[in-house]
């Protein structure tokens, strides 16, 4: 039995995401908030937070919506604006994100008058104002749906007629981008195409007496939906971009490095005035060339590409796990602290020895503490296992907390999982100390 589209691509469940704190009310908690994001019922998150610890005082102070009315939406309309857009379709794979497109839509001044559609709106998408710009939101679930026939649904049949303005894809990375959602919007020439060349063809034999008429209206047509241009979203854009699907000029980015480049214009140009950029922390990118040998270990993947997930792939929890490249992960540690023979050699030669992070004596005071993130929890606990190794003595003036699993704690209960070990390394007599 086959499954329609809705059944494959079934819509994910609405959920709005809130930010609370929450205070306990006792002496050892004075003074503190626990700060958290739900996409829950806060009131439920927090009893369940501290249902094991037993607490039963505590007082709830800030339970509000963890979205701002200023995201990617607004920016969105504004552009359409600028290209003097009138008819705007946004499609998506995450249906939950409609409100934020219909609310800025119609809470700013900037777009009265604008009509917003969707699935849900109850307005009949046909009569709209034809002198007034007009959004459609819809869902690539809703959209790629057939009639039992095949064919596409009635309802939608309006969408392909018209030629939009802008059509605009939230939230990219959610969806595969698959050749059922090409067919929508891209083919046109192909299919008008194939549908002459099967005509040409028929028209050539003449045993066929069917006429071309006929033939004509039997073959079922798929008109996709056209426009002047397209606007991709996406707040994580690795994968498609990765994979070669837009070109340097097709891309926007805004970058930590963009936000720090507009703090200090911004510092240059306006001496004296607030810095609407000020709150944002400095920050120094180092960036080093890997060996070869270390990039054909993570390269042989999909997209033929440095992959860390490859190269820090490990098995095993605890005292048990093991990077799958255990060696060449060595020469990785060894790599990032100066230490690695044949980069040594290479330096040697031609006077020159780049600032690598844990040997630059620029550097080292600022790498007291550091956090590493690695893809996964096996890779947490290999690296501190190797880390802890006899060859690597550089490592060992450092206490490595395995903030990862089941085991890391949570709040409270992680600073107590660790408290012991860093004491025990500042203070090897602990026990002395405590007698």
């Amino acid at each position: 039995m086959s499954k329609t589209i809705e059944e494959i691509l079934a819509p994910k469940p609405e959920a709005r995401p809130r930010i609370y704190a929450y205070a306990i009310d006792d002496q050892a908690h004075a003074g503190l908030l626990k700060v958290g994001q739900t996409t829950r019922e806060v009131k439920q998150r927090v009893a369940e937070q501290l249902k094991t610890a037993r607490i039963k005082n505590y007082t709830i102070v800030l339970d509000e919506s963890a979205e701002r009315d200023d995201g990617k939406t607004f920016t969105t309309y504004q552009l359409a604006k600028k290209l003097g857009a009138k008819r705007v379709l946004v499609v998506t794979f995450k249906p939950a994100v409609e409100d934020a497109w219909q609310s800025d839509l119609g809470s700013h001044v900037d777009f009265a008058g604008w009509q917003y559609l969707s699935r849900h709106s109850g307005s009949d998408p046909t009569q709209v104002s034809k002198t007034k710009p007009f959004v459609y939101f819809g869902s690539f679930q809703d959209l790629l749906g057939r009639d039992d026939a095949g064919n596409i649904k009635a309802k939608n049949e309006w969408l392909h007629t018209l030629h939009w303005d802008l059509v605009v894809f939230d939230e990219y990375h959610f969806g595969a981008w698959r050749e059922t959602a090409r067919e929508l919007f891209e083919g046109e020439e192909e299919a008008v195409a194939k549908k002459e060349a099967k005509l040409e063809y028929a028209a050539g034999l003449e045993s066929v007496n069917e006429d071309l008429t006929v033939l004509s209206e039997k073959e079922t047509e798929f008109l996709p939906i056209t426009t002047k241009a397209y606007l991709y979203l996406s707040g994580t854009p690795f994968k498609a971009l990765a994979t070669g699907e837009f070109i340097e000029e097709q891309i926007f980015n805004w970058t930590y490095t963009d936000e720090q480049r507009a703090k200090e214009d911004f510092a240059k140009k306006n001496p004296g005035k607030r810095n609407p950029y000020g709150a944002l922390p400095q920050m120094r990118l180092l960036t080093y060339q890997m060996p070869d040998e270390l990039v054909a270990i993570a390269s042989a993947g999909e997209f033929d590409e440095f992959d860390l997930n490859a190269f820090f792939e490990a098995k095993g929890t605890g005292v048990l796990a093991q990077f799958k490249h255990k060696s060449d992960v060595q020469k990785w540690l060894d790599i990032i602290r100066g230490g690695y023979a044949p980069k040594a050699a290479e330096f040697l030669k031609t006077g020159t020895r780049p600032p690598f992070p844990y040997s630059d004596v620029r550097l080292l005071p600022y790498l007291q503490h550091s956090f590493w993130f690695l893809p996964n929890v096996a890779a947490c606990h290999a690296m501190a296992n190797l880390l802890a190794e006899k060859q690597n003595v550089f490592w060992h003036d450092y206490y490595a907390i395995v903030a990862a699993g089941a085991t890391a704690g949570i709040g409270l209960d992680a600073l107590k999982t660790h408290k012991r070990g860093l004491m025990q390394q500042l203070f090897p007599s602990l026990e002395e100390v405590e007698a």
